[in-house]
């Protein structure tokens, strides 16, 4: 962006004419408007809600808290604060009642005084009438909210075919192709920013409603928010204007901060939109993309919160193929896409400067769920780079990954789990078989055994994907062999160290023939006659007998050696930190009533493990499938 500070080092006069008329003002009386005191911090208030529910959204069941009237009051007494609206004397017109009153004429007005105005200057009635306006949109989103839960029928022809909506939404197409937004008074872009914000919210919570509600048709939607499309390319190139070293800090202070508030909630805004299936543009994409990694990067990570996690869920997403297009076979492939978008992330913020973001956010126990899901295409296809893998090691990325998914197999509430396994599986097969890498192969073993636990993810993988349609066990399969490759390659090599070579054959040892007695539970529990699921299910199964013949595991020694440990454990207490670990305790251990496979001296044993041992992870997995009978 060329602004004001590319011309820093120029003569003050050449300084002054690249300013516009409200940073003038604020150099000849800096008292008048140098901080943003007069106003209220906005909250977040919109409802941060971006992919809380399978199809985006509201949950049914779950009210949403009313962080939305933290800037308004409670809009139900009609006494709405909105101390942000600069002081006014009896003369001047009073905007608040003529909104309410006349709307039509108000935004006729509000037009007129946009043509009107100096651009670039400050207008105090203009932006009262902007406030004024934007209040005025507010209990439309709570209508179309209360409607969606009371199950009540909006009458034809909705909200955003009211004459006023129509002509609002007409009215923020002309503000962003009559101006240079960026350049008008911060205050009024800030406000405008809102309002926008309002309207993608009431069509978004208006798209939802289901019969016997009236719910707009999508090219309705789109068509009132045409202005979205163009307004994401003029904030893509000032999107310096949102960092705290923006140049309008030095004659506003406080404004680029307001300005980043209101774009970020109105970019969760129109994610939400994306993930209703209302698309905009692919050009729109590009930009809505750009302005979502701007964001994800800005953020302090000694402060962040869900939204700021959902900049980089948003961009993945804009990415879902729409239903309504063909496959271009001349371009590139969703997979060719998201490597081009991970290329160019690596290019302007730098690779390490992505994977130390990317571990915050897979370290974040707030992201789970289908959050996590979302964001797996980056660690089974964006991880892939070469940039990346020299990197690895330092910012600890693979123990990160682990993290992600022991949090996302320990949600007692959620069962898809697979989604993220699919993409640690991918991760693991392009990783484990680099080829012409053989030098660092061992540095490779060492990070996906160590940091990942490989062996047992791909485990966990085999085990779930017998309850899953499409090409999911061939992924798993697969995965597995590459990572069987790998590491007898390893074992031939002199310069592998032998503790790296025993702690693999420990892992491998350790998962094996219990995988093998999970898969069984799985094929059981599902009691399928379906000849295709069988037949998947036979191939799952002599895959992981190949790799046992391949790697130099006997089937009859390692389930004598399952069913040892078996009686041996459940002699001891499974708590690491207790002293009956690796001593019989004086009474007979009882079983964990959750997987009822491990087993505790006692409850507090149980506690422990629970809390700080990570048996709250293991638990979840171990109850996915059906065990074998344990000793009891």
């Amino acid at each position: 962006m060329s602004g004001p500070l590319t011309v820093a080092s120029s003569s003050s006069a050449d300084l002054r004419n690249s300013l516009p008329p409200w940073a003038l003002d604020a150099l000849d009386t800096p008292s008048s408007e140098s901080e943003y005191e007069s106003s209220d911090i906005l909250e977040d208030d919109s409802d941060p809600e971006f992919a809380d529910e399978d199809e985006g959204g509201t949950s049914e069941d779950e009210e949403t808290p009313d962080d939305t009237d933290a800037e308004y009051g409670d809009t139900s007494e009609g006494e709405e604060r909105c101390s942000d609206v600069e002081s006014t004397t009896p003369s001047e017109p009073d905007y608040h009642c003529l909104v309410e009153e006349q709307p039509l004429e108000a935004l006729t007005l509000f037009r007129t005084l946009f043509d009107e105005r100096t651009p670039g200057a400050r207008s105090r009635n203009l932006r009262n009438l902007l406030v004024a306006v934007k209040r005025a949109t507010y209990p439309a989103i709570r209508l179309v909210k209360d409607l969606r839960g009371s199950g009540e029928g909006l009458t034809e022809p909705g909200v955003l075919n009211e004459p006023f909506y129509v002509q609002l939404c007409a009215l923020c197409g002309h503000i962003i192709h009559r101006s240079r937004l960026f350049d008008e008074h911060p205050k009024f872009v800030t406000e405008f920013l809102g309002l926008c914000r309002y309207l993608c919210e009431i069509a978004w919570r208006e798209y939802q409603l289901l019969p016997p509600q009236t719910a707009l048709p999508p090219e309705v939607v789109l068509q009132r928010l045409d202005f979205i499309p163009p307004l994401l390319v003029e904030a893509d190139a000032h999107c310096d204007a949102f960092k705290p070293t923006s140049w309008m800090e030095e004659y506003l202070p406080g404004s680029s901060m307001k300005l980043k508030e209101e774009m970020h909630t109105l970019l969760i805004a129109i994610g939400v939109l994306e993930h209703q299936e209302l698309r905009f543009s692919k050009a729109s994409d590009v930009h809505f993309r750009s302005l979502c990694m701007h964001f994800y990067f800005l953020t302090d990570m000694k402060a962040v919160d869900l939204s700021d996690e959902d900049m980089l869920a948003c961009s993945l997403w804009s990415f879902t193929p729409r239903d309504d297009e063909e496959d271009d076979p001349s371009g590139p492939d969703l997979m060719e896409q998201l490597e081009n978008w991970v290329r160019d992330q690596c290019s302007q913020y730098g690779a390490k400067t992505f994977l130390e973001r990317l571990c915050g956010t897979l370290r974040n126990p707030e992201v789970v769920d289908h959050r996590l899901n979302m964001i797996g295409p980056v660690i089974g296809i964006g991880l892939r780079q070469p940039v990346f893998r020299p990197l690895f090691p330092q910012t600890k990325v693979l123990s990160a990954i682990r993290c992600a998914v022991d949090r996302q197999m320990s949600r007692k509430d959620y069962v898809d789990v697979m989604d993220l396994l699919n993409q640690v599986c991918l991760f693991i097969d392009d990783y484990a078989g680099t080829p012409n890498d053989a030098e660092h192969l061992p540095e490779r073993a060492e990070l996906l055994v160590r940091h990942l636990d490989a062996f047992e993810i791909i485990c966990q993988a085999i085990v779930n994907s017998v309850n899953c349609e499409g090409d999911t066990a061939m992924i798993c399969t697969k995965c597995l062999l590459s990572f069987g490759c790998m590491i007898t390659a390893m074992n031939g090599m002199a310069h592998a160290s032998k503790g790296l070579r025993k702690y693999v054959r420990k892992s491998v040892k350790r998962h094996w023939y219990k995988t093998i007695v999970d898969l069984r539970g799985a094929v059981k529990a599902r009691n399928s006659h379906d000849e295709t699921d069988i037949d998947k299910q036979v191939e799952i199964i002599a895959g992981w007998t190949a790799f046992a013949e391949e790697y130099g595991l006997d089937y009859d020694h390692e389930e004598m050696q399952y069913l040892f440990e078996l009686r041996r454990t459940a002699r001891f207490c499974a708590f690491a930190g207790c002293e009956y670990h690796a001593k019989l305790p004086p009474h007979p251990t009882r079983a964990c009533a959750g997987c009822a496979e491990t087993r505790y001296c006692s409850r507090a044993c149980q506690l422990k493990d629970w809390k700080d041992g990570g048996h709250k992870a293991r638990c979840k997995r171990l109850k996915q499938t059906a065990h074998a009978s344990r000793p009891r």
